[in-house]
């Protein structure tokens, strides 16, 4: 199938004129300055030319500080109490077509439900809740079921969204997903980023967020082969947040060696890539030609096996890609909550309660949770170097690690 037709339009936005959104200056209310405070701060007589320098330093300090306090409170809208009638902020109050989260009040299960529509329901084994119930609750407002059990409602985070969403393909997780960003050097103004594989669309909802935070100047293109996956990714960032996000990522069904070679792509043109692909190894060469000098490339890769076949390929075709690392990202969580010793009747030592009590005094347990840490992936992130020039792209262990492959 032809990307080619989608894709002139989808990357129409590589040849705009980019610059950063001019703002309004925020009115300042100052209250002081430094040089009065100073003045009145050093008294005539007092052995003032010893600590004049010293009290004129720390009066700009506190002027800096309580500018920057006026700033940001000068920039927040309207405050909203709990009890307002009057709030213009759009999000203090559940709406229809919101995603938003049950918690089960008694224990903790979270339930993602939505898009919330006027004859929609959730419903689990405890029950069912309407979903006009909802509307105009506020965020960690209960709400019973129809048989009396207690919920809370709340909006989702990012993490939470991407693990408890529906989903079409597995996932990047949210531990490996901002692992990438950071490797992408994002946010930064006026990013170009290419996601090939977009699967769930799990890693393009962070691109995404990331790119949204500058002021809109970046922009993400999403590649893949599936259109069942292009359509199911396209939906959960739509559903996101209200569709925020959306304006900022451009979705390609396709091939990606296709897609690269169409003359609307320049050579240069992304500021980082990320390979999600089963045989990455083959698309790194066109993933290397639209990849900016000081670029970054991540590759994907569950297995070790993928990451020596990548590095064979930069050596082989003399690629100007460096590589800065390969990691594993591990989490593991712990559980830490109050307890309070319980000793049979009679059973209790003498020194660990008080006369004729049988608990002891409030602890802490704190533990691993008894989840499994499982692997993800490796992520192997390389940087373009000055192309044109043979690339000392690997050294050490990393060398010795291809020529052992080549070998065997």
């Amino acid at each position: 199938m032809s990307a080619r037709a989608p894709l002139a339009r989808a990357v129409s936005w590589l040849h705009r004129p980019l610059s950063l959104s001019s703002t309004q200056p925020i009115n300042r209310h100052v209250r002081f300055s430094s040089t009065a405070t100073a003045s009145r701060a050093i008294s005539p007589g007092s052995g003032s030319s010893q600590v004049s320098s010293e009290t004129t330093a720390l009066a700009a300090e506190r002027t800096t500080s309580a500018l920057g306090l006026e700033t940001f409170l000068d920039s927040l809208p309207p405050h909203c109490t709990p009890d307002s009638d009057t709030c213009t902020d759009p999000w203090s109050t559940v709406q229809f077509n919101d995603i938003v989260i049950l918690r089960n009040a008694k224990t903790g299960l979270r339930r993602l439900t939505g898009p919330l529509e006027p004859e929609g329901q959730f419903s689990n084994e405890t029950g069912y809740i309407n979903h006009s119930d909802l509307i105009g609750l506020r965020p960690r407002d209960r709400i019973n079921n129809h048989k009396g059990h207690a919920f809370t409602v709340h909006f989702p985070t990012l993490e939470e969204y991407v693990l408890l969403a529906p989903r079409a393909a597995t996932p990047i997780y949210p531990k490996d997903a901002s692992t990438i960003l950071s490797m992408l050097d994002l946010p930064r103004p006026n990013a170009r980023i290419l996601e090939a594989g977009t699967g769930s669309g799990g890693l393009t909802v962070h691109l995404a967020s990331a790119v949204a935070s500058t002021l809109g100047t970046g922009r993400v293109l999403s590649v893949d082969m599936r259109k069942s996956h292009t359509s199911h990714a396209t939906k959960f960032l739509s559903r996101f947040r209200r569709g925020h996000l959306r304006p900022y990522v451009d979705f390609v069904t396709g091939d990606l060696a296709e897609v690269l070679s169409s003359p609307t792509v320049p050579d240069s043109t992304f500021d980082g890539i990320v390979l999600d692909l089963l045989n990455p190894w083959d698309q790194v060469a066109n993933a290397h030609r639209v990849l900016k000098p000081d670029g970054h490339l991540i590759v994907y890769a569950p297995n070790v096996t993928q990451v020596v076949k990548v590095l064979e390929a930069v050596k082989r075709d003399r690629l100007a890609l460096a590589v800065v690392k390969c990691v594993e990202v591990s989490e593991r969580e712990w559980e830490i909550k109050p307890v309070v010793i319980k000793w049979p009747e009679g059973k209790a030592p003498a020194k660990a309660v008080g006369e004729g009590e049988e608990e002891g005094p409030e602890s802490w347990m704190c533990r691993p949770k008894h989840v499994q840490t499982g692997h993800t992936a490796f992520l192997l992130h390389l940087t373009c170097t000055k192309k044109g020039k043979e690339p000392k792209h690997l050294r050490g262990d990393q060398a010795e690690a291809v020529k052992s492959a080549e070998g065997s």
